[in-house]
């Protein structure tokens, strides 16, 4: 099935998920595959322990949403291909889910933790637009940055507990 086309989109892996300390926020790390600049997304409570759930393997015994989503989805037969963040605007991140389903590619509008959260549910790739990792406050992991980056523990963060 042929992918989707645009301009100059980056995939990312999610690196982690922290609690700003700051501001009392979940925020997720999406870490380019390619490259070392790390785009950082300030997330809800619930969408933070979906991510978690998904980026260690749990499962637990009732499904919440976004394992409920991934078996609608399923169900009907379809499959998520990817997850693109494409645009900020005013400090707010916008994403498109691309669901495949008999040879056709739906882009369905979505925030870009529930996107990452289903992403991790089908191993669907995850992208970010180039402009995207740019405007958004990207990190990039050179020199000191890097080696402060690499000093850092969850608990600077307050690492996301279940």
């Amino acid at each position: 099935m042929g992918g989707i086309e645009r301009g100059d989109l980056i995939e990312v892996e999610v690196e982690e998920v922290y609690i700003d300390k700051f501001l009392n926020v979940p925020i997720v790390f999406l870490k380019e595959r390619a490259g070392d600049r790390i785009l950082p997304v300030w997330i809800g409570a619930s969408e933070a322990m979906a991510i978690s759930l998904a980026m260690h393997h749990q499962i637990l015994e009732r499904p919440i949403t976004h394992d409920l989503i991934k078996t609608l989805i399923k169900t009907l037969g379809a499959d998520i291909q990817n997850v693109v963040i494409e645009e900020v605007k005013d400090g707010t991140f916008y994403a498109r889910i691309h669901i495949t389903r008999d040879n056709s590619i739906y882009e369905i509008d979505a925030r870009p933790s529930d996107s990452i959260a289903l992403a991790l549910r089908f191993n669907a790739r995850i992208y970010v637009e180039g402009d995207v990792m740019e405007a958004g406050g990207s990190f990039v992991l050179e020199g000191g940055l890097r080696k402060n980056l690499e000093k850092l523990t969850p608990e600077t963060f307050g690492k996301y507990k279940l």
